[in-house]
């Protein structure tokens, strides 16, 4: 199919080591700073994002994920679908997810609400600080903006208290693998 459109494309190719990968991160977002127009990053970045990326082998620790993810939710890169095997490299035993083709968001994520934040000790207190501000506008317009205020203040509760919940049970099993019931 032929097409006008342009976009630019970045080939990856990530070190072997956190530290090694830090510049690439790094680059990688000057770029997304940078870039007009769609973009398209693609390759090995030898890294992976989640602790679902990983089959055998250690467990996964969220310095293994923190660069990734960082960069991820910086710039709202997202993952192309993609057919094919699960995990794009192996030694016959460990198994991984390093390659991806990651491209440009252009609208934001939508907001999910979590019925676990409820729970949460600050929840309430984020609730009626954020009820009881004064907006200017109409009636619908500041019910608007508090739900606006609202959705921020839940998202940084969620980010701060729960986004590394599969990291945190990975080391907590980890940590009771050397124990035995009798």
């Amino acid at each position: 199919m032929e097409s006008k459109e342009e976009f630019w494309l970045s080939a990856i190719y990530g070190l072997h080591t956190i530290e090694q990968r830090k510049n690439m991160w790094e680059e990688l977002t000057q770029l997304h700073r940078e870039l007009k127009g769609p973009w398209i990053a693609m390759g090995d970045y030898n890294a992976i994002q989640s602790w679902e990326d990983r089959y055998n082998g250690n467990p996964v620790m969220k310095a293994e994920i923190k660069d990734f993810t960082d960069f991820l939710d910086n710039t709202g890169m997202i993952e192309l679908r993609y057919v094919g095997r699960e995990f794009t490299w192996t030694n016959s035993h460990v198994h991984n997810k390093i390659d991806r083709a990651l491209e440009q968001q252009n609208n934001p994520k939508p907001f999910k609400f979590f019925n676990n934040l409820t729970e949460h000790k600050e929840f309430e207190g984020i609730v009626k600080t954020t009820w009881e501000m004064n907006m200017q506008g109409s009636a619908m317009k500041r019910v608007w903006l508090k739900l606006k205020r609202l959705k921020n203040g839940l998202k940084q509760l969620h980010k701060e208290e729960y986004s590394a919940i599969h990291e945190k049970i990975t080391i907590i099993r980890g940590s009771y693998r050397g124990f035995r019931c009798k």
